[in-house]
């Protein structure tokens, strides 16, 4: 399981994200998606949500809670 956290924090660091750690403590579920497919949820929600998409997530977690 860590290798797969590590791995799809790295994901999110490559996208842009700024607070990972923060939603890491709001949303552990979502980190533990194997990275091809958390990759595709974030990919789904860039498409989903425009542009903003690290904002809107980073300030509404529960974008990524149900994923």
């Amino acid at each position: 399981n860590e290798d797969i956290i590590n791995e799809n924090v790295a994901i999110m660091r490559e996208l842009g994200f700024d607070d990972i750690e923060g939603l890491f403590e709001r949303c552990p579920d979502f980190f533990l998606n194997f990275p091809n497919n958390f990759k595709e949820k974030l990919s789904n929600l860039k498409v989903e949500l425009g542009e903003e998409y690290i904002d809107l997530i980073e300030n509404d977690v529960s974008l990524i809670e149900n994923l």
